[in-house]
């Protein structure tokens, strides 16, 4: 597809990078063509919870940021919408009810689900389908999204899956990590 064209389809990645040794993070959100080529990004000043705000949010701090600090603010920042948002990270698909994208988790299959278990109730939480590689490039991957968004989930697969025949669908995942760790390492003047 042409990147010019009306009918490209456009990807978000959203993620919650924590620094390394540090209780901040930033959330940041890569807006990409059919092809994860950046058409956008966009990323959050550093969240710093102080151990006052730990103590009165308890275990719903996580998901009050990867919710309200960050999936809802830099959704609504981004020029370039996405038609489908992806994450790795479970807590992210509370955000769900609160926008208007279809947005599903991503993981290798067989990859541990580390969510916060007093945050995630598997007792909701749907079957995860299987995306396999069409190429056998890449290992398959588990997609799961929040309950009674099923038809989304096959939606999204039928988009995703002739781009995951040639694109590794959690790469850019690890350049969003590379991206806050360079702004991390430039805010803080730490030396290359």
């Amino acid at each position: 597809m042409p990147e010019d064209s009306p009918q490209a389809v456009k990807l978000g990645f959203l993620s919650y990078v924590q620094a390394s040794g540090s209780n901040a993070g930033r959330g940041a959100l890569l807006v990409t063509d059919d092809g994860t080529r950046p058409v956008e990004f966009r990323c959050t000043s550093p969240i710093k919870p102080n151990p006052l705000q730990r103590m009165l949010y308890g275990d719903t701090l996580r998901s009050y940021i990867t919710v309200d600090l960050v999936g809802e603010p830099l959704l609504s920042a981004v020029q370039e919408k996405p038609v489908i948002l992806l994450v790795r990270e479970p807590l992210f698909l509370k955000l769900r009810p609160k926008i208007k994208v279809d947005m599903v988790c991503l993981r290798r299959q067989g990859e541990q689900i580390t969510a916060l278990v007093n945050e995630s109730d598997s007792r909701n939480t749907p079957e995860p389908s299987i995306l396999d590689c069409a190429s056998g490039r890449f290992q398959p991957l588990t997609v799961t999204t929040t309950p009674g968004h099923n038809g989304e989930l096959q939606s999204s697969l039928e988009i995703l899956r002739p781009i995951f025949s040639g694109i590794d669908l959690l790469e850019p995942f690890d350049r969003i990590e590379k991206v806050v760790a360079e702004l991390e390492r430039q805010e803080n003047g730490a030396p290359k």
